[in-house]
């Protein structure tokens, strides 16, 4: 086996632990893998080799990872948690929300307490927006 089939391997073992490690780090280890194979390939001394690992390593670290980074977190709106994963969602009322602003919501698979951000009575069954959220009461208008 000629050494550009070790840098191969490599390249390969490398793109297949990103699959598990989704942070584009070791698919930028793997495209400098593919790179020092091409160069030994065309014969280059075990100097440039590492010089083609090191330069493609910084070209995807500097170029190609933010790109996917990016591409990866296009949807983050949908990865919010906490207070802010509520904000906006929608929930259905499962005990009717009365003047004295208490009732509860059905949201994400639980009950919640919940009060109309604006005062006015919603009915049991009516779909409802969460617009904030203090201690556990969520505040919610009628869509």
């Amino acid at each position: 086996m000629e050494i550009w089939h070790w840098w191969v391997i490599a390249g390969i073992v490398f793109w297949v632990l990103e699959i598990f490690t989704p942070s584009f780090v070791a698919g930028n280890v793997g495209l400098g893998c593919f790179a020092a194979a091409v160069a030994s390939a065309v014969g280059a001394s075990a100097t440039w080799q590492i010089v083609a690992f090191a330069a493609m390593n910084l070209v995807g670290f500097v170029l190609v990872r933010p790109f996917f980074i990016r591409y990866l977190d296009r949807n983050s709106e949908a990865t919010k948690m906490g207070v802010e994963g509520y904000l906006g969602r929608r929930a259905q009322v499962v005990e009717p929300i009365d003047s004295a602003q208490s009732g509860r919501v059905r949201l994400g698979g639980e009950v919640w307490k919940a009060a109309s951000d604006t005062g006015e009575a919603i009915a049991e069954g009516a779909w409802v927006r969460v617009v904030r959220m203090e201690s556990l009461t969520l505040y919610v208008t009628e869509e």
